[in-house]
């Protein structure tokens, strides 16, 4: 038979911080040789000030403290310490001089752990600190748990939130994009109209992606990864980023001759930019600086000062967000990538820009480095894996194909705005359009008219959702393809559904989606 041992006494405090508040030479000697024994590390405070600085320290994980000092007494101590942040944890054992019970009730009302009287055997001290510091170290890591507990059900509710408020906005992007696209179609590029819409479809498509990038931060979806070149990105971020910082901000970019491909999605690496700049320009505040963005190609085969930890040998693009601001003490430095982490005041940041931009580079299989000194500035430096791939023609600015024949489409929309925009656009493309409100109308379209070649729908709709709306229009016509778009669902697997997408939706994609379904 096993019989279960306690963990050697090192093993279960040894590390441990421990101010010792005592004036009395001796009292501090007995005391401190019974930590050491115990394996901690000691701090001697002989005053009540002194004792008032070392015991509200972050990283303290206990104080002895006698009610008898200099300067102030140890129950003013033990009140400042109770209101401090990291204070109100931290075990505090009294020691006294005597066992009156008006000092020792009014110890435990102040928040006292435990007290201890003068004269006591260091063998009871050292078994009694050692209980003490074994249950504080396993309430700190549930303490942990619970934080981090409380962090999740952030993020959960963030995805919630998230996926609530996406249909609705995307709504009203999608009408906003759509007609602003339908105006350009009629306008000579060249016009100073057609410049203004050309800013908002910029614009808007800039705030769509934003949409998605807290889906995919919310729900972990997998990024859609091609190649892409950084300098490339880098540009289009400083284009979004400049009219969002100070007018006494200057903005400098240092382009690189090389391209520099990478595995990436480009709407990912430049919401990392944008964070970056934007963290940046919070940093120099109204006061106004210099932001530097730069891209370079650097070899890791042998390692750089200060560089990344973990990353393999090869060949990497580096992009540097340099500011001259106010800079980061280590202390906030050391937690700028946890979630929900954040030293701006209440409006000015969530503390999940930062934590958006570690996770997306570890996606990359990228690292993040960053320098910081105090009124001196910050400097985030961006490593990303190199690939021999070369980059995709996309073709964002043609001009959407328009159909051949006068092809019947039917539009089932509940948001009227919505309705007219997408069967403007289908007019436009050459399609012979028609549109309902509702489910209900739709299947009575469908019965009544068999010339209808394909149906879009929205998701979410009163009554019948959409995903609903193609399984009947399935059993009805098994041949005829739906289209279904959201704001934030993916329902590709239902039956009867051709094709997925995700508002707001550009007129090129849809003459392309439709050319797909219709064959």
């Amino acid at each position: 038979m096993s019989i279960r041992q306690d963990p050697p006494v090192a093993d279960v405090v040894a590390g441990a911080r421990v101010v010792i508040a005592d004036d009395d030479p001796i009292m501090q000697a007995v005391c401190g040789a019974v930590l050491e024994e115990l394996g901690c590390e000691v701090r001697l405070a002989r005053d009540g000030i002194e004792a008032e600085k070392l015991g509200c320290a972050d990283d303290l994980d206990m104080v002895l403290l006698d009610l008898e000092m200099p300067e102030r007494s140890g129950l003013e101590v033990l009140q400042t310490i109770r209101s401090s942040d990291h204070g109100r944890y931290i075990p505090v054992v009294v020691i006294t001089g005597s066992d009156a019970e008006v000092d020792v009730s009014r110890a435990f009302e102040l928040g006292a752990t435990d007290f201890v009287t003068k004269p006591f055997q260091p063998a009871i001290l050292r078994n009694r600190l050692r209980f003490i510091l074994k249950a504080y170290r396993a309430q700190e890591e549930r303490r942990h748990l619970e934080d981090h507990l409380r962090q999740t059900q952030k993020m959960e509710a963030l995805g919630t939130l998230a996926g609530g408020v996406a249909h609705d906005f995307n709504n009203v992007l999608a009408a906003i994009l759509g007609s602003a696209e339908l105006a350009a179609e009629q306008l000579d590029p060249e016009t100073r109209v057609y410049k203004s819409i050309d800013r908002i479809l910029r614009a808007g498509n800039r705030a769509r992606d934003l949409v998605r990038q807290i889906l995919a931060f919310a729900r972990k979806d997998q990024a859609e990864f091609r190649a892409v070149d950084v300098s490339e990105i880098v540009h289009e971020a400083i284009d979004l980023v400049r009219a969002a910082v100070s007018g006494k901000t200057q903005l400098v970019f240092d382009p690189v001759c090389e391209p520099l491909v990478v595995q990436g999605d480009p709407t990912q690496l430049s919401q990392v930019l944008v964070n970056l700049c934007t963290n940046a320009s919070h940093a120099l505040a109204d006061e106004g600086g210099k932001i530097r963005l730069s891209v370079q190609g650097i070899d890791l085969d042998l390692p750089i000062p200060n560089g990344p930890k973990g990353l393999g040998p090869g060949r990497y693009a580096v992009v540097t967000v340099q500011d001259d601001g106010c800079g980061m003490p280590p202390e906030v430095r050391a937690r700028i990538f946890e979630p929900f982490f954040t030293t701006k005041e209440v409006g000015r940041g969530t503390g999940m820009g930062l934590s958006v931009v570690y996770g997306i580079i570890a996606e990359h299989g990228g690292a993040i480095v960053v320098d910081s000194e105090v009124n001196v500035g910050t400097t985030f430096r961006v490593f990303l894996p190199l690939t021999d791939q070369e980059t995709e023609v996309t073709n964002g600015d043609e001009r959407p194909t328009s159909a051949c024949t006068a092809v019947r489409v039917l539009v089932v929309d509940d948001e009227a705005d919505i309705r007219d925009m997408t069967e403007d656009m289908l007019d436009v493309l050459g399609y012979d359009a028609i549109a309902v409100g509702s489910a209900e109308d739709a299947l009575r379209v469908v019965r009544e008219d068999e010339t209808v070649a394909a149906v879009i729908t929205d998701y979410s709709m009163p009554g019948m959702s959409g995903a609903d709306l193609a399984r009947e229009l399935h059993a009805l016509r098994s041949t005829l393809p739906v289209v279904l778009w959201s704001g934030n669902a993916d329902n590709g697997d239902t039956p009867g559904i051709a094709a997925t997408l995700v508002k707001p939706v550009s007129m090129n994609t849809l003459a392309k989606t439709l050319s797909e379904v219709l064959g």
